[in-house]
């Protein structure tokens, strides 16, 4: 027992939590949405919530405890789209001081929405006139 209470005042101690952040697509863009990956070993958790305040996306976990050993549970959390900008993502404990774990910053890539073609332009304006022109051709006779 006390050498796993030494151990956990260790971890405590370095601020080396066991909990990791990734998200996927890799390089998200402002079309597509994102599932953000949690690994952690934070021990008797209840709900973990996610809520974002401005660009920073924060997921409260309520834990009792750290484990020392494994398995590492992996939450997963699917967001967005999100605007174009910088966000960050911190995970905290759900319970005051809401101590921050592990954060992650990641860059959501604008999506130009695409020009026409200039070609597409003439080609309706072409089909308007003829059609325009064919139905005063057939009034007039």
């Amino acid at each position: 027992m006390w050498s796993t209470i030494l151990i956990a005042a260790a971890v405590l101690a370095s601020g080396q939590f066991p909990v990791d952040i990734s998200i996927s697509p890799g390089a998200p863009t402002s079309a597509t949405p994102i599932t953000i990956t949690v690994h952690q070993a934070l021990c008797g958790h209840g709900s973990p919530t996610l809520t974002q305040s401005g660009n920073v996306l924060n997921i409260a976990i309520p834990f009792e405890n750290i484990c020392i050993t494994e398995p590492v549970e992996t939450l997963k959390f699917v967001v967005g789209p999100l605007a174009a900008g910088h966000y960050t993502i911190e995970v905290v404990h759900a319970v005051p001081p809401n101590t921050v774990f592990a954060t992650y910053s990641f860059d959501v890539i604008p999506v130009a929405v695409p020009a026409a073609d200039k070609r597409i332009f003439l080609s309706l304006f072409a089909a308007l006139a003829g059609i325009g022109f064919w139905m005063l051709r057939t009034v007039n006779c």
